[in-house]
């Protein structure tokens, strides 16, 4: 806990001694790490009790336990008893401003009926993924994620500094975001990474950017991206952005307002509003078209 505290705190320090953030962001430290601290004395003292408890019933079923669990890290492989024991990290998605995701949804003027079909079309793809579906969220701890071969050009946590994904995505995702989205760009690799620079040369701390090809599936499948998107890692190694799709100036409007940088003012431009994190139109949309059947379906019967 001392140590993740000390990953949390450092940097925060860090950019409001530097003169880059206001004062104001070292609140976000309680309001993250006091929620998360609780849950682990919780489950400490749990296990404790379970520990310390004379019942005969749990003792036996206590020893059986120690038994096993013995016996498994005898045949289990070195790698398998490292993952299990390392320091478990938590997300910040529920108790943090620091942790945001941007998603954009169709506009519901002009409403074609391709946007609908078949039951919900894109917004209900976008209702599943978000709620249903695996995939790093703002808040999460970045993954391990394999670039090449090559060790140097691999993505670990604890950087040290804010870093900057782009994600390429998949062809036929982002083809259903070019038509179901307003204003949207679908963006080549080396068009993702010159947008990655112009970010980079407007704010200061971010130390690297990173470009992941569509082809790499492995960090897409890591990383749970379809359509092309972009992550904003904190030093801390959380992720702490989300967008999809890829804005640039999402990324400063979220460094300005949440992580309170001072940016230039010609830097800072309008970004477009995110969506709710449910979209009830497509529930809507296919109810009242259950409803008119119902009903069709009704006076049709009395009518024979």
């Amino acid at each position: 806990m001392g140590i993740q505290d000390v990953f949390n705190l450092s940097w925060k320090l860090s950019h409001v001694i530097g003169g880059h953030s206001d004062a104001s962001l070292l609140d976000t430290y309680e309001s993250e790490r006091i929620e998360i601290d609780r849950k682990i004395l919780s489950k400490v003292e749990t296990a404790s009790n379970v520990a310390w408890n004379r019942s005969p019933i749990v003792s036996s079923l206590r020893s059986t336990a120690q038994h096993l669990l013995s016996k498994m890290v005898s045949i289990l492989p070195l790698a398998a008893v490292i993952q299990t024991v390392q320091m478990t990290t938590y997300s910040y998605s529920d108790c943090s401003i620091l942790s945001y995701e941007h998603w954009e949804r169709p506009p519901l003027w002009p409403f074609p009926v391709s946007r609908i079909y078949p039951f919900g079309g894109h917004r209900r793809r976008q209702n599943l993924f978000r709620w249903i579906f695996r995939r790093v969220r703002a808040g999460d701890r970045l993954p391990n994620i394999q670039l090449s071969r090559n060790p140097k050009e691999n993505v670990y946590p604890y950087q040290g500094d804010w870093m900057l994904i782009l994600c390429e995505g998949q062809a036929s995702h982002n083809d259903d975001m070019k038509r179901n989205l307003k204003n949207i760009q679908i963006l080549s690799f080396h068009e993702l990474f010159k947008v990655g620079e112009s970010i980079q040369r407007k704010i200061k701390v971010i130390g690297k950017v990173v470009v992941i090809p569509g082809s790499n599936a492995n960090a897409h499948d890591k990383l749970g991206v379809h359509g092309q998107c972009l992550f904003v890692v904190r030093p801390d190694s959380h992720v702490g952005l989300r967008s999809e799709p890829v804005r640039q100036e999402v990324v400063l409007h979220y460094f300005q307002s949440r992580v309170n940088l001072l940016l230039e003012k010609a830097d800072i431009v309008p970004a477009p509003l995110s969506s709710r994190s449910f979209d009830p139109v497509p529930v809507v949309a296919w109810l009242t078209i259950g409803i008119l059947s119902g009903l069709s379906l009704t006076l049709y019967n009395k009518k024979k």
